[in-house]
């Protein structure tokens, strides 16, 4: 063990006098040195990624706020309040010459759906005439919400929309990818998406990089639903089984193994160079046989396929990727 000692002899401070004042070299060399501590924390911090952060908490806030009020005025109407169409996707945009936002190049809609804008002077109010069709005033004229919240932004690539489909889902584009959309039980980790439990999917693509996405949660039959927005139902072969459905932990699984899958209808996948495949599952380790986890083919091929899979006998993933004309 090594013990240190502090020397016990008395320190003494020079009498001298103390000039007081800087040179004007002195002065020229701290300004100078401020000036380069500055611009290291400037590049340091990025001012962009603080008001991006910024940006998106005030997203995330504002869709939670709304959220708020209206399941609020909903258990005060004893579950009588109207929502608002069904087929509508209601939108933060302001739009002065449309009022199905014509003036923008929002995503195509399903056939049968319809957006909805504001204009200018009334998108914000929050009297039901506002973008979101709900009177958030009380009956003696207090506010459960004062104005209604828009993007920060405000714009074509970022903007808030409200979907009534049977109950609510409230949307808004983050600049990246963070915890509260990927946690949000959503169809994409760029949009956060809220609220009521278990509402219904907004039937507009906004994430358009988002080619499927399946999530396995309708709790019966052979038929699961994309929510990226482009309708590619999936068929569940060979007898699934749905466990769980009561308790909203909502699990499918194969009691035959080898022969069950998941048939999706064809799609084609953007030649970008970029290309990312993501599943959840659990399953036995098999001592001869790879397990796909996701593939387009049979793993035999060796052209024009997408294949993602469990080694034989080992907790090993594998991809293999080709595209139509050379091998892997």
């Amino acid at each position: 063990m090594t013990t240190n000692y502090f020397n016990s002899k008395k320190i003494y401070i020079n009498s001298k006098k103390i000039k007081n004042s800087f040179t004007l070299v002195e002065l020229m060399v701290v300004l100078a040195i401020l000036a380069l501590l500055a611009g290291i924390v400037i590049f340091v911090v990025k001012p962009g990624d603080i008001l991006d952060n910024v940006k998106d908490y005030t997203r995330v806030s504002d869709l939670n706020n709304i959220s708020k009020a209206i399941n609020y005025l909903n258990t005060w109407s004893m579950g009588n309040l109207v929502l608002g169409s069904s087929t509508t996707i209601y939108v933060s945009l302001p739009d002065n010459t449309s009022t199905t936002c014509s003036s923008f190049s929002l995503p195509t809609l399903p056939a049968g759906y319809s957006y909805s804008c504001k204009n200018s002077t009334n998108y914000r109010l929050n009297d039901g005439t506002g973008w979101v069709p709900i009177n958030f005033r009380e009956s003696d004229n207090s506010n459960i919400l004062s104005t209604l919240p828009v993007d920060p932004v405000n714009n074509i690539n970022y903007y808030y929309t409200y979907f009534p489909g049977g109950s609510f889902e409230l949307t808004a584009q983050l600049t990246k990818v963070r915890d509260s959309s990927l946690n949000d039980s959503g169809q994409s980790g760029l949009i956060y998406e809220t609220g009521t439990a278990n509402h219904v999917a907004t039937p507009v693509v906004r994430d358009t990089n988002l080619i499927l996405n399946y999530k396995f949660s309708e709790g019966t039959g052979t038929t699961t639903y994309d929510s990226s927005g482009h309708g590619y139902t999936g068929t569940l072969a060979n007898s699934p089984v749905w466990t769980n459905v009561t308790s909203g932990e909502v699990t499918l699984y194969y009691p035959v193994a080898g022969t069950s899958y998941v048939s999706t209808p064809s799609f084609a996948i953007p030649n970008t160079g970029i290309l990312t495949v993501e599943a959840w599952m659990k399953s036995q380790l098999h001592a001869t046989r790879d397990q796909t986890i996701v593939g387009d083919s049979n793993q035999n091929n060796t052209i024009g396929f997408i294949y993602m899979f469990r080694n034989a006998n080992t907790n090993t993933i594998s991809y293999r990727y080709a595209t139509g004309s050379s091998s892997p």
